[in-house]
């Protein structure tokens, strides 16, 4: 993250490239760097996935990082206006798959 709290190039291209058997760390690493996730912008229950950008850059950024991540995009049940993300079929310790 840069001094203002916005994820770095090198970090978005690792999130982009993360490999598909380890998702839940992926999840983990971005949750460590989502803007508001403790305010309930972001919440994992182990299969289901949801992110709220809250209309900040850094995590639109984010997402866009993850939009190159296919094998991860293909979870990715629904998008709302606003920037409100669902993603379905993870299981931890596994591909997700």
């Amino acid at each position: 993250m840069d001094a203002n709290g916005y994820p770095e190039e090198h970090e978005l291209k690792k999130i982009s490239g993360w490999p598909h058997t380890d998702f839940p760390g992926l999840i983990e690493h971005i949750r460590a760097r989502w803007l508001y996730a403790d305010c309930g912008y972001f919440a994992f229950n182990g299969s289901v996935l949801e992110m709220s950008t809250g209309g900040w850059s850094g995590n639109e950024s984010i997402i866009y990082a993850l939009k190159e991540n296919h094998i991860f995009w293909w979870h990715c049940l629904s998008w709302r206006r606003g920037g409100h993300y669902v993603f379905d079929g993870f299981k931890k310790g596994n591909d997700g798959g």
